[in-house]
């Protein structure tokens, strides 16, 4: 059984509101559990790239990378053509955006939902441990822009 290699790519993104700030998660069709946007990054594309372009086909949503956060791994087993089951080795990169605008509303039909949560919120919402820790990383950077340079 042969190990496939898997790239993704994705980010936080964030928006600054009265409230706080907010960052926009998904649900997909695969359950009701809601995640960071993502996606497979395709031949002759970036891991920023593919960032960009995944947040916008999931969300609706257009941002401006601020830093590379951290990628994680995983593993998984998926069946191929013929039923067989194939375990597969993910890399997935995230990247922290800034909104620069779009709509919730204009999110791709592999996506059920995109809300906007404040921070906080947010962390308690997300299914996978490996964002939830990307999160924590998220709401540092944010928190260090926040207090401006020491």
């Amino acid at each position: 059984m042969d190990r496939q290699l898997e790239t993704s790519s994705g980010g936080v993104i964030y928006r600054r509101s009265p409230e706080g700030v907010e960052v926009a998660l998904t649900q997909t069709s695969r359950g009701a559990m809601w995640c960071l946007p993502k996606g497979r990054v395709e031949e002759e594309e970036t891991i920023e790239e593919a960032a960009l372009r995944e947040v916008k086909e999931e969300t609706g949503l257009t941002g401006a990378i601020r830093q590379p956060l951290r990628p994680i791994e995983y593993r998984y087993t998926a069946r191929d053509a013929n039923g067989e089951r194939t375990p597969i080795k993910k890399t997935v990169h995230f990247f922290l955006m800034e909104y620069r605008d779009g709509s919730t509303a204009d999110h791709d039909t592999e996506v059920v939902d995109v809300r906007w949560f404040p921070l906080d919120v947010a962390g308690r919402l997300l299914h996978h441990p490996g964002e939830r820790d990307v999160l924590v990383l998220a709401k540092r950077a944010l928190n260090a822009d926040a207090s401006g340079p020491s």
